[in-house]
């Protein structure tokens, strides 16, 4: 058994407990959004911005000091409002199948 089993592997799509959880990770996701947007404005550094498509280098380390500084008051944020990593996997999830966190709807990812 996998140490990880993402928010819908045992609901039904389009089910009152599909929809339900589906809106508990959705708004996870937006409290994920909200935390990131909120330390990069604040700090007036911009966002990465990855064209599409691109690997992401897991070892990769912040170019700066202070990138690293805004990633640990993230991670410190994060910690303090319960969001671990299954909550970060939960979101990728619904990234990864292309729902609009905002509308529930599919995106085109082209």
């Amino acid at each position: 058994m996998p140490c990880y089993n993402s928010w819908d592997s045992y609901l039904t799509p389009n089910t009152p407990a599909y929809e339900r959880a589906k809106s508990v990770v959705e708004a996870k996701l937006m409290s994920i959004q909200h935390i990131i947007d909120y330390y990069y404005s604040t700090h007036r550094y911009p966002l990465p911005n990855l064209p599409a498509n691109t690997k992401i280098d897991p070892f990769r380390q912040p170019r700066s000091g202070r990138e690293l500084s805004i990633r640990e008051m993230i991670c410190h944020h994060f910690a303090c409002d319960g969001i671990n990593f299954c909550t970060l996997y939960d979101a990728c999830t619904l990234l990864r199948h292309g729902l609009d966190h905002r509308s529930g709807r599919r995106v085109d990812k082209r």
